[in-house]
């Protein structure tokens, strides 16, 4: 990683990561944004993230889903980053050719074909537009997070079985 130019970062804060952490204020904004930023990187195959939010006080970052690559749409696509295309995004009512009849990349590698649709149709990668595009979605459904009582995890039964004076913290009563 690049040594960190505080003055750069807290002239000119991430916006997008401005709008994910909005009680982030003060004059070292764009610092703490951008050590967020690297904590999500250190801990994203440690199984550290959950607690690192929770820390933050940022449980609202669970209500949205997450969202995986983006494709501008239909189309064929590099993604191994030799400038050469992988895939080919088709329509989800296209019908996909046999394999001896399908696009060959300038390396003559058969394309890998992946039909594109939205969330909940079968057979399909969902992107937000459908086939105009967007992030891969990974559902649909409405998802809260109560506060403070999420910040909490409930005192096992068997703790207030052994201790009837133990009460539930905030909501798990």
């Amino acid at each position: 990683m690049p040594a960190l130019d505080m003055a750069a970062a807290n002239a000119n804060p991430d916006p997008v990561l401005a709008s994910k952490f909005p009680d982030v204020t003060g004059a070292n904004k764009g610092v703490l944004l951008e050590i967020r930023r690297e904590k999500r990187v250190e801990f994203a195959f440690e199984g550290r993230r959950y607690d690192d939010l929770m820390r933050w006080h940022a449980g609202k970052v669970f209500e949205k889903y997450p969202q995986g690559m983006y494709f501008p749409g239909l189309g064929q696509y590099d993604m191994t980053g030799d400038n050469v295309a992988d895939i080919i995004l088709v329509s989800r009512s296209a019908t996909i050719p046999p394999v001896d009849q399908r696009i060959k990349n300038a390396l003559g590698v058969t394309l890998v074909y992946y039909r594109i649709g939205t969330f909940g149709q079968s057979g399909s990668i969902p992107l937000e537009n459908g086939e105009t595009g967007g992030a891969i979605v990974t559902g649909v459904a409405p998802r809260t997070f109560i506060a403070p009582k999420y910040y909490y995890f409930p005192i096992p039964v068997s703790q207030t079985t052994q201790n009837p004076k133990l009460q539930q913290p905030y909501g798990w009563e």
